[in-house]
């Protein structure tokens, strides 16, 4: 049964890469079906119900993650243990769990032993969140050894770039991270996947910094690549806004974001439209603020953190929930009281 799931896996990962997920979904699904669960093959299956934005199935296969982790943890095997814990803290940071993140990427760091293949992996994805939500006392160490880590093996290089990207973006500035970006995509290691969810990241930037200059250089880099790629859900909503800087926001479009990306993904568009100059921010603000509410308090910590100018009030917002129609409308004033 061990050598047929591995045989399946393999078939499934390959269509994967190929770009036909929805036939690796269903290979995955048949492969634990038929062949029983493993780690590998469920954080696979998580995997491809992300790429093609069903995010109800990607909830629930990250739900099963979790429990055949827990189940199975025992018997994995060291490197099997730290590939599941850094898969979680990657998935649970797209579904806005961001202190489940964390602590899975520490967990996985405490397994580290000395030359682990895994440690730059793991070391990244650290990297990365730490310059995603802040951090600044923590992240030295792990931008050194990223920054060290892509002149060694080109493996690492596609590992520690995408972090070391974001690292430079919020701590050194645009300035200095996009002519470095630049010169780091001249390797010939990395994908255009890769490139353009770095590009996008910074892309993400610049919006949210009001920063036209770096938005027009990225936009104009993005249209000279031959092989960028196709731009997912998220990435196509940046686009939309770098391309048209003054055209706000309307209900339909926070609408579909409820239902085109993910939670994080979701909170992200949110952040963007309340601090970009032409869009409409007390609408996109109004929905961020409530939003947060329905995350842990470690998770609101790390949020409210890096979105503090996003969510910067001179009131507070109390909304009114309408108990007859059951919802709560945003169309009602800034400051109000809430109904009893």
């Amino acid at each position: 049964m061990s050598q047929a799931r591995t045989i399946a896996h393999r078939e499934a990962c390959s269509l994967m890469h190929k770009g036909a997920y929805l036939d690796a979904q269903k290979l995955f699904s048949s492969t634990l079906e038929i062949h029983g669960s493993h780690v590998n093959v469920v954080a696979d299956l998580c995997y491809t119900n992300f790429l093609i934005g069903d995010f109800a199935a990607f909830r629930l296969s990250v739900e099963r993650l979790e429990m055949e982790f827990k189940l199975a943890r025992a018997q994995l095997s060291p490197k099997t243990r730290i590939q599941a814990l850094v898969n979680l803290s990657r998935f649970y940071e797209e579904l806005g769990r961001v202190s489940e993140s964390v602590e899975s990427i520490d967990l996985a760091m405490e397994l580290l032993g000395p030359g682990n293949p895994l440690d730059f992996s793991v070391r990244a994805q650290k990297l990365r969140f730490l310059a995603t939500f802040g951090g600044e006392d923590e992240l030295s160490p792990f931008y050194r050894d990223c920054l060290h880590a892509s002149s060694v093996k080109p493996q690492h290089l596609v590992e520690c770039f995408h972090a070391l990207c974001l690292a430079e973006a919020r701590h050194f500035g645009l300035q200095v991270a996009w002519p470095r970006f630049l010169e780091r995509t001249k390797n010939s290691d990395l994908k255009a996947a890769d490139i353009r969810l770095a590009l996008l990241d910074l892309l993400e930037i610049a919006i949210e910094k009001n920063d036209s200059t770096s938005r027009i250089a990225m936009l104009e880099f993005l249209s000279s690549q031959q092989e960028i790629g196709e731009a997912d859900a998220f990435e196509g909503e940046v686009l939309l806004m770098a391309r048209l800087p003054q055209i706000a926001a309307q209900e339909q479009d926070f609408f579909r974001w409820t239902r085109s990306v993910s939670p994080m993904c979701h909170l992200r568009l949110l952040a963007l439209e309340s601090l970009r100059e032409g869009g409409n921010n007390a609408g996109a603000r109004t929905r961020l603020l409530i939003q947060l509410e329905l995350f842990d308090p470690q998770t609101r910590q790390f949020l409210t953190r890096k979105w503090k100018g996003a969510i910067h009030l001179e009131h507070a917002i109390e909304p009114v929930a309408n108990r007859d129609n059951q919802c709560v409308p945003f169309h009602t004033p800034v400051k109000l009281r809430a109904a009893q």
